[in-house]
């Protein structure tokens, strides 16, 4: 999370009022019916931002749930609680999203996670992850120390312990600074993926090869193989 100096005024400015009109969004559909949550509440908000630069707008674009335990922490939490005083209304589900989180990792036939940060992002991704006796793949990246006793600092053989990992899983803690560090994770592994599909031919540009003639070709170059 960026802390309010970071921030210049104006991009503060344009962030209250994105937020107060996917409030106000939220409030008339609560007198509609509408039941939120906050991973509904957060899809909403990509709408609204309707920019390529941020993150929850891809996600709301390719249907991708954000799940927030501590949504009302900090500057959101803010600004529904002033606009609860002009129109009160706004009803969170917080049970609809454990169930929804929970259920995806015990339905899930392998999981994985990446951990950036820790604290409670952390423990509720892991504590999900208890429901299936355990993630299959696992990397944490912070700065936390185990000696302080925080759920950051916690190694992955804790949560092997819990049974939030599971035994035969081979995890991963990188100590360092998490936004210096994932990119550099992310170009040697997911990028290079991406770039090597994308090099690839369409196969829509390939035009399509008859069987019969296929098997022929493939028959022929054999026989002109056995004849050498």
């Amino acid at each position: 999370m960026l802390a309010r100096g970071c921030l210049p005024s104006c991009v503060r400015a344009c962030v209250r009022a994105c937020v107060r009109a996917c409030v106000r969004a939220c409030v008339r559909a609560c007198v509609q019916g509408t039941r939120w949550t906050p991973s509904k509440l957060i899809r909403r908000l990509g709408k609204e931002i309707n920019h390529p630069d941020s993150v929850y707008y891809w996600c709301f674009k390719n249907d991708i749930d954000v799940y927030c335990p501590a949504l009302t922490d900090g500057s959101l939490g803010d600004m529904i609680y002033f606009h609860a005083y002009r129109s009160p209304g706004l009803v969170i589900d917080l049970v609809a999203d454990i169930v929804s989180v929970n259920s995806q990792a015990v339905f899930a036939k392998k999981t994985g996670v990446i951990v950036l940060g820790g604290g409670l992002v952390k423990h509720h991704i892991m504590n999900a992850n208890l429901m299936r006796n355990g993630a299959d793949f696992a990397v944490y990246i912070n700065t936390g120390q185990e000696f302080d006793g925080s759920d950051s600092g916690a190694r992955p053989d804790e949560a092997v312990s819990w049974g939030k990992i599971r035994i035969d899983a081979n995890p991963v803690k990188v100590y360092s600074e998490a936004s210096v560090v994932f990119p550099l994770i992310v170009a040697e592994t997911f990028a290079k993926q991406l770039a090597a599909t994308l090099s690839q031919p369409s196969q829509a540009n390939v035009a399509p090869v008859d069987a019969g003639c296929s098997k022929q070709c493939s028959d022929a170059a054999d026989r002109r193989l056995t004849s050498v």
